[in-house]
C-alpha cells in the first residue's frame, strides 16, 4: 500500500511535450501495476498544474500510445475473470476506471478551453472531443471486457459530447487516430461505435469473443450511419430513420435506447459484410483469409459471427422466445446448485435426484466378509456419515431471484455473495419450493455496477451477479457412468451424469450430460440408474460447456 501511495503522488515536473517524451524512458516496461500508478501520478499533477490547454494536449498526445499499452497490459489482471470479481481483481479494475476517468477530464479540460475562446485551441477542438468520447468508449469497452454492466451515465457522457460537436460544427470532422495511423474517425462515428459494443456484448462472453466484438466495432463504425429522438417519444416512424444510401436496396436498421434518447442505427453495410464472410467460412475459407480483426484467427469464428448478425442487425436480438417477467410465486427464493470443480457433479445430482451421489464400493454387492460385518454393526453410523456428506453438498445450493423467464431460459440475479462463477458452466435450477428441477448452462454473467456513494448498504455489493440460463431441454433423471473395455481395469468407479430424453426426429432420444472429457465417438460405457444397469453407445457429441459434454447415445449391448 505504502508502495502503491508512493508511485500515486508522484509528481515528474512535466511541462511539455519533450519533457513528456524523456519521462517516457524512465517508465518501467515489465510492470504494468508501476507504470499504471506512475501514469495516473502524472495525469494527478496536469490536473493541479496551470499549464496552458496547448501544452496539456500535446503531452496528452505524446504519451497517447504508452497510456494505451499500459492500460492494455494492466487488464490482465482483471479481464476474463470468473464473477464476481475477487478483492485483488476488484481494486484493479476501479484503478483502471479512474485512470479512464482522468484521462477523459484532461481532453475535456482542452475542449473547454477551446469552447470558452481560447484562440490556440479552437482548431483543436474536434480533436478533442473525439479524443474524450473515445475514452467514454474506452471505458464501456473495459467494462465489457471485466463482466461487469454498463454504466448507463457513460452514454450520457457520450451525448453531452455528441451535443456540444454537433453545435460547433464538428460532429463529422475527421481526426486523425495516433492509434490507427491509416485509420480517421469522428464523434459520431465513435458514438456509433460504442452503441456496437453494448449490443455485442451479450453475443460475446468468453474473454477472446469479447476482444473480437470491440475490434470489429472498431473497425466497422464507419459502416454505419444513425439517427435519434428522445427517448420518451415512443416508438420510431419512418421519417425517424436515417436516410438510404444509394444502391444499398432494403435497409436494415436496428433500434437502440441508451440514455436520453432512442437510435436509429443503419447497420445495412454491416449486415452484408456478416453475411458475406460467414457464406465464406461456409464454403471452406479460413478465419485469417477474410479481413477481419486478428483476434477472429480462431476456430469458432463463424459461430461468433452468426451471434454477432443476430445481435447488431436482427431484430428484438434475434430472439426466438419473448421473455416475459417473472411469476409472482417463483420471483424470488429459486435455488441453484453449481459444480464447483470440473468433473464433480455431486452437487448436480443431489439437486436433480434429492440424493446425495455414492461411491461405488458404497454400492458393490460383491464384499468382504469383514466388510458387510462392519456395515451391519456400524449401519446407523454409516447412515450418518451419508447424512452428513448429503448436508455439506446441500450448503453448496444458492438462493437467486428469478427476472425473468422464456421457453428457452431464464435470468437470475443473486444479490448475496456466493461461488464465482465462469460462462459454460453446467447448473440446475429449482424453480421454486417443491417445484421441477431444469439443467442449464450459464450462457452469460454480468455484475453490477458498485457504488458505495449511489445504492443502499448491502445492494450490489461485491458478489451480486446476474446470470443468463439456457436450458438443456428433455426429461431429466440423475445416472452414473463408469467406463468399459480396457481402460476400464482396475476397478474403476462410477461417476454422476444425467440422462435427457427427447422425443426429435432423426435422433435416439437419449442425450447423456457427462463431465467434459467423457466424450469419444463409438465409445461404449456402462450406465446405472437406480437399480437397473446398461450399456450405452456415444454417437456424437451435441454441445460442450467448460465442465461438460452434452453427447448422443444409443442403447448398446
Amino acid at each position: 500500500m505504502l508502495h502503491t501511495e508512493f508511485l500515486l503522488n508522484q509528481r515528474p515536473g512535466v511541462t511539455n511535450a519533450r519533457g513528456a517524451k524523456e519521462w517516457l524512458r524512465e517508465q518501467p516496461v515489465t510492470d504494468a501495476r508501476a507504470a499504471h500508478h506512475a501514469v495516473a501520478g502524472l495525469l494527478a499533477e496536469l490536473e493541479d498544474s496551470t499549464l496552458p490547454a496547448l501544452d496539456r494536449l500535446e503531452i496528452l498526445e505524446t504519451l497517447r500510445g504508452h497510456f494505451t499499452e499500459i492500460d492494455r497490459a494492466y487488464g490482465g489482471r482483471y479481464v476474463a475473470k470468473p464473477l464476481p470479481l475477487g478483492p485483488t481483481e476488484r481494486n484493479a479494475f476501479a484503478h483502471a476506471k479512474h485512470l479512464w476517468l482522468r484521462l477523459e477530464s484532461a481532453y475535456w479540460h482542452c475542449a473547454n478551453a477551446a469552447l470558452s475562446g481560447d484562440a490556440a485551441m479552437q482548431p483543436h477542438l474536434a480533436l478533442c472531443l473525439a479524443r474524450a468520447a473515445g475514452l467514454v468508449c474506452v471505458s464501456i469497452a473495459g467494462h465489457v471486457r471485466a463482466g461487469q454492466a454498463i454504466d448507463q451515465s457513460a452514454f450520457d457522457s457520450l451525448q453531452n459530447y455528441f451535443e456540444l460537436a454537433q453545435d460547433s460544427r464538428v460532429l463529422t470532422a475527421t481526426v486523425a487516430d495516433s492509434l490507427h495511423p491509416k485509420r480517421g474517425t469522428n464523434v459520431a462515428a465513435i458514438y456509433r461505435r460504442a452503441l456496437l459494443i453494448r449490443q455485442g456484448a451479450g453475443a460475446a462472453a468468453a474473454g477472446r469473443e469479447r476482444e473480437c466484438v470491440i475490434e470489429l466495432a472498431e473497425a466497422w463504425e464507419g459502416k454505419t450511419t444513425m439517427a435519434w429522438r428522445s427517448a420518451g417519444k415512443g416508438a420510431p416512424i419512418m421519417s425517424d430513420l436515417p436516410p438510404v444510401a444509394e444502391g444499398s436496396g432494403r435497409q436494415c436498421v436496428k433500434v437502440i435506447t441508451a440514455g436520453r434518447w432512442t437510435h436509429m442505427l443503419d447497420v445495412t453495410l454491416v449486415s452484408r459484410s456478416l453475411r458475406r464472410r460467414m457464406h465464406k467460412l461456409a464454403l471452406g475459407a479460413k478465419p485469417d483469409e477474410l479481413r477481419l480483426p486478428a483476434s477472429f484467427h480462431h476456430a469458432g469464428a463463424d459461430d461468433l459471427l452468426k451471434r454477432l448478425h443476430s445481435a447488431w442487425c436482427e431484430e428484438s436480438n434475434g430472439r426466438a422466445h419473448t421473455r416475459l417477467l417473472a411469476r409472482p410465486q417463483a420471483g424470488a427464493g429459486n435455488r441453484i446448485a453449481l459444480a464447483h470443480a470440473v468433473t464433480d457433479f455431486s452437487v448436480l445430482y443431489r439437486m436433480v435426484t434429492g440424493e446425495a451421489f455414492l461411491a461405488e464400493e458404497q454400492k458393490d454387492p460383491l464384499m468382504s466378509r469383514r466388510h458387510a460385518e462392519e456395515i451391519f454393526m456400524f449401519q446407523h453410523a454409516a447412515q450418518a456419515k451419508n447424512d452428513a456428506l448429503g448436508e455439506a453438498v446441500a450448503r453448496q445450493f444458492e438462493e437467486w431471484e428469478l427476472q425473468d423467464e422464456s421457453a428457452s431460459g431464464f435470468r437470475l440475479r443473486r444479490v448475496a455473495a456466493g461461488a464465482r462463477l465462469r460462462r459454460g458452466q453446467l447448473t440446475t435450477l429449482r424453480l421454486g419450493a417443491g417445484g421441477a428441477v431444469l439443467l442449464a448452462e450459464i450462457r452469460w454473467l454480468t455484475e453490477p455496477e458498485t457504488s458505495l456513494e449511489r445504492s443502499a448498504p448491502g445492494l450490489d455489493a461485491p458478489g451480486a451477479v446476474e446470470a443468463g440460463l439456457q436450458i438443456l431441454h428433455g426429461k431429466l433423471s440423475g445416472i452414473a457412468l463408469r467406463a468399459t473395455g480396457i481402460n476400464a481395469q482396475g476397478g474403476r468407479q462410477f461417476q454422476p451424469a444425467f440422462m435427457l430424453r427427447v422425443g426429435v426426429a432423426g435422433e435416439s432420444g437419449f442425450r447423456v450430460v457427462a463431465p467434459v472429457g467423457w466424450f469419444k465417438p463409438r465409445r461404449v460405457v456402462e450406465a446405472r440408474e437406480g437399480d437397473k444397469s446398461y450399456r450405452m453407445m456415444f454417437e456424437k457429441l451435441l454441445q460442450r460447456g467448460v465442465d461438460f459434454e452434452v453427447v448422443e447415445a444409443y442403447m448398446t449391448n
